[in-house]
């Protein structure tokens, strides 16, 4: 056997010498690669995670949405045929009406269903009245309570429909006063002109009768709680 030059023998040196960096290179990065490959993994699970957070924020803002729409439309009919008679509200509502088309709102009174009576019946010592009061169709009217009546029996087999009966008196102008009670009748409570009486010319002093409608809830629901342990009034130390 030969010996090896020189040169040789520095070329095996150099092979040696790569193949032991490559040896322990590979020794030196399999740990490191090992963690790679598991925070990898770990990436993508968290990025499934995040892509599932991001579909489920989107549905609940989706269902969010839905739910304030449902509430704008509970508020709405709630107002519409609110719970209880509520009369302040009614009041209020027609006295800002008629302030609103520059009427005078002379009295108002409330009449539960069980004292209905007929048309409003005019004071006397009054002028004529006029044809206002006859724009009433009585078969008209007839009608509308039959109607109202079936509509009630129906409503009742879901919830306890009821109605209060307003009488009022306003005195303005003829056709503000026209306009007053086409904005009553058209506000957002469920209401009905049962009857109309008007004397004299400008101003005109107008008898109303009018039916508005709410509901009556059974049970817990319809039982009012007040807790009187909230508020400060009358827990202050009067002995300081």
């Amino acid at each position: 056997m030969r010996e090896l030059k020189k040169s040789e023998k520095v070329l095996i040196s150099i092979l040696i010498s790569l193949l032991l960096i490559l040896v322990v290179s590979k020794l030196a990065i399999f740990p490191y690669r090992l963690n790679a490959i598991s925070l990898k993994s770990q990436v993508e699970e968290k990025r499934k995670k995040l892509d599932y957070a991001v579909r489920t924020q989107e549905q609940l803002e989706d269902k969010v949405t839905s739910l304030n729409k449902l509430k704008k439309e509970l508020n709405s009919s709630s107002k519409r045929l609110p719970t209880g008679r509520q009369t302040p509200d009614i009041a209020k509502e027609i006295r800002e009406l008629a302030e609103k088309n520059l009427i005078n709102l002379v009295d108002i009174n409330f009449e539960s269903i069980e004292n209905n009576s007929d048309v409003i019946e005019e004071a006397e010592g009054e002028n004529t009245v006029e044809k206002a009061a006859d724009l009433i169709n009585d078969v008209t009217k007839d009608e509308k309570k039959e109607n109202k009546k079936n509509d009630t029996t129906k409503k009742n087999t879901e919830v306890k429909v009821d109605s209060i009966y307003v009488n009022f008196t306003v005195i303005g102008d003829y056709k503000q006063t026209l306009n007053f009670l086409a904005n009553v009748e058209n506000s957002q409570r469920i209401c009905e002109i049962n009857a109309v009486a008007m004397t004299g010319n400008n101003p005109t002093k107008t008898s109303v009768r009018m039916e508005f409608f709410f509901n009556e809830l059974e049970g817990e629901l319809g039982e009012y709680k007040h807790d009187f342990n909230k508020g400060q009034y009358g827990k202050e130390n009067m002995f300081k």
